[in-house]
């Protein structure tokens, strides 16, 4: 407040530097700008992030620690989890830990897997045939006692289905890598028009009469069959 009694040009000038300050106002932000800021905010869990906290390390190579996966340096493993399992590590006992590890890898290998839904595929088939070996492992445990019990019944009727779970996701997932080669997109247009000329589309109404066809062709050979006329059926498509 004493700046007040400065001489009047002086005095004159600081007045107005105060209601430039009073009356500079913000500008209100519209939805699309609050959008965009928004879009810049991420995670503590963000892969940049936990890569800019080891920015200035000096040497990171050689082997990683046993982990529970709550430490960064084990989630920045996982950005490579393809290639050294570390997820994988976490997901089975220990007994199972570098045999899944390598069969993940031979798996990728055999199905020649690049794109990351083959490689993830091919992690899937060694979690799920290591949990196979696992609950079957449990099963003989037990069975190995001698002695079932009312409760021991209930357990393995629970493990029974747990096993033919596992064992169907590992059977699906080798199926799959090989659909994912069978079903592989045309290189370019050439490929394209050459797939197109050849493949015949149908209709629904194509398919559902073939599908109706069928399913009187297979009535009449069954009850031909069932009743042992010894007739030798032809059939004639109808145009």
């Amino acid at each position: 407040m004493g700046e007040l009694l400065l001489p009047g040009r002086r005095r004159w000038q600081f007045l107005l530097n105060m209601a430039d300050a009073t009356t500079s106002i913000a500008k209100v932000k519209d939805i699309n700008e609050v959008r965009r800021d928004m879009a810049g905010i991420t995670t503590g869990y963000d892969p940049n992030v936990l890569l800019k906290q080891y920015q200035d390390k000096a040497n990171l190579k050689g082997l990683g620690e046993p982990s529970d996966g709550k430490d960064d340096l084990f989630k920045l493993m996982t950005l490579n989890e393809f290639e050294n399992g570390a997820l994988l590590t976490i997901s089975v006992e220990e007994i199972y830990k570098t045999f899944g590890i390598e069969l993940m890898r031979n798996l990728k290998r055999e199905y020649i897997c690049k794109t990351t839904s083959e490689q993830a595929t091919a992690e899937l088939a060694a979690i799920s045939y290591i949990r196979t070996m696992d609950i079957q492992r449990k099963i003989n445990s037990y069975l190995g006692r001698g002695e079932i019990t009312d409760m021991g019944v209930r357990y393995l009727a629970v493990m029974s289905k747990e096993l033919d779970r596992a064992n169907r996701h590992y059977l699906t997932a080798p199926q799959t890598l090989r659909l994912f080669k069978q079903t592989m997109p045309p290189n370019d247009l050439g490929d394209f028009y050459q797939v197109s000329k050849n493949c015949r589309k149908l209709s629904i109404d194509d398919l559902v009469r073939q599908a109706n066809s069928q399913l009187k062709r297979n009535w009449l050979t069954g009850q031909i069959e069932e009743k042992d006329y010894g007739l030798r059926v032809q059939f004639v498509e109808e145009e």
